[in-house]
């Protein structure tokens, strides 16, 4: 994961002491919140909030000198 630069973002526990369901992502800064739920049985449900739009970081304008004028 760390060659792609992906992030794993479930912690807790979702079956007994184990972590089995992942949740991989390469833009960490989209994901809301993500929550371990109770679920049928032993295992427990992954929810997530992700958001749709991505927000982009605007960069001011370069100045370029001319120096012919």
């Amino acid at each position: 994961m760390d060659d792609y630069s992906l992030v794993q973002m479930v912690e807790d526990p979702t079956r007994n002491e184990n972590i089995l369901d992942l949740f991989i992502t390469s833009s960490h800064t989209l994901v809301q919140s993500v929550k371990v739920l109770p679920g049928i049985g032993d295992h427990n449900i992954v929810m997530s909030e992700v958001s749709c739009k991505a927000k982009v970081n605007k960069q001011p304008p370069r100045t370029a000198i001319l120096y012919r004028k």
